[in-house]
């Protein structure tokens, strides 16, 4: 028995105990760090907008189908602003007439088109585009008055949100490489890293398919 030194022995397990302990809690560290990080990410995500934000993105789809609008409008009055003749010639009595005038805006192609078109006549709803043109001041009004009254209490302006999501992937990527590295440098010393998180010494058929798995790399 005097050919084994077994205080040397358990010297040896107690400094490989130590190190698996802080391997574990390495790998607790970094499994928190990712953690953190991926619900910071749906918050940045999930978080509601700015309420100026929410009324600027509404008042600029007003604004941008109003543009439409005056588009069309303008396509619709240039002949008659081309040949004022034109319109003088074709103001008669009948086309003063209510029947007459609805047909004409509810006309895509009419001097105002106002209306929605209806088939066989004329429809009494208008057009949302022409509203918005119209009373786009006062809609965007609305909005931001109805805007003002939601609890942005918490909320992440959108500008923020990209370079704050940019900073959140290049962290988890960072932490992310450091876990393949530790779990890499676990194997290297004959360990594995187990679903739990655990670090365990590897088995017989671990280390002989790990080996073969290294001879296949070569």
């Amino acid at each position: 028995m005097g050919i084994f030194d077994f205080g040397a022995l358990k010297s040896a397990s107690a400094a490989l105990e130590d190190q698996r302990t802080k391997l574990e809690a390495e790998l607790a560290r970094i499994n928190a760090g990712l953690e953190a990080l991926r619900r910071e990410r749906e918050d940045l995500i999930e978080t509601p907008v700015l309420n100026s934000d929410l009324a600027d993105g509404l008042c600029g789809l007003v604004d941008a189908q109003a543009a439409e609008y005056a588009d069309e409008l303008r396509t619709s009055l240039e002949p008659f602003r081309r040949s004022p003749a034109a319109v003088a010639h074709q103001a008669t009595p009948e086309m003063f007439t209510v029947d007459r005038i609805m047909k004409t805006l509810a006309r895509r192609d009419g001097v105002l088109p106002v209306l929605r078109a209806a088939e066989g006549g004329w429809s009494n709803g208008i057009q949302e585009q022409a509203l918005l043109y119209f009373f786009g001041d006062t809609i965007k009004a609305g909005i931001r008055r109805a805007v003002e009254g939601f609890d942005d209490a918490g909320a992440i302006a959108l500008s923020e949100r990209p370079k704050r999501l940019e900073a959140n992937s290049k962290k988890i990527a960072t932490l992310t490489a450091q876990l393949g590295d530790l779990k890499q440098n676990a194997l290297t010393a004959g360990f594995m890293v187990r679903y739990n998180q655990k670090v365990e010494p590897m088995t017989d058929a671990e280390r002989r398919q790990y080996a073969a798995q290294l001879a296949a790399g070569a």
